[in-house]
């Protein structure tokens, strides 16, 4: 993993701020269905919002980024990467991710993601745990947050984009972190 100022470049992605080239393609994905799976509600976002969050620093400040996530191969962007910090625990950064091209699915891109993330956040932000929200059934989510480290720490109703969800909470601590051999030994 290799950061960059406003890019994070794994084996195979790379990670990079969102430009304003990008949102007509975030305000599409956001629209489709397809786009979020049959995990996650679409956003439904507006240009206009997308924009003016975009030029606020709303999606890139010291306790918020996302990120547009692309193939290196093909340079084709495939989906989104998010980190937000909560005032009440600023040490703590909750992640989502959305593989927004189908066709990139089931491919290991999700796993590479969020390690490439992970890693980041522990080794360069100063993060001492990692949170992740995941829906009950969704067992391929859970299968990889449990090989990343992740430990279930609750069961929850949540509310996604006025959809109501029972989901899981997972966790992974810095502690249980620097014990996973999995971000030590991978290649880049």
């Amino acid at each position: 993993m290799a950061f960059f100022g406003n890019m994070i470049f794994s084996r195979r992605l790379k990670l990079r701020r969102i430009q304003e080239t990008d949102l007509d393609l975030l305000v599409a994905w956001s629209h489709t269905s397809e786009a979020y799976g049959a995990y996650l509600s679409p956003e439904r976002f507006i240009l206009e919002q997308l924009q003016q969050q975009l030029y606020s620093g709303a999606l890139w400040n010291e306790w918020e980024k996302m990120f547009l996530v692309e193939c290196k191969e093909t340079g084709e962007a495939i989906g989104t990467m998010h980190y937000w910090r909560t005032p009440d625990k600023r040490e703590t950064a909750i992640i989502s991710l959305k593989v927004a091209v189908p066709e990139a699915r089931c491919q290991g891109y999700g796993t590479e993601m969020q390690k490439t993330l992970i890693l980041h956040l522990f080794n360069h932000e100063k993060i001492e745990s990692v949170i992740m929200y995941t829906d009950l059934d969704n067992l391929p989510q859970q299968n990889c947050l449990r090989k990343l480290g992740f430990e279930v720490m609750q069961t929850l109703l949540y509310d996604d984009q006025q959809v109501q969800r029972t989901g899981y909470i997972f966790q992974l601590t810095v502690e249980k972190f620097r014990t996973m051999p999995i971000y030590y030994y991978h290649y880049e």
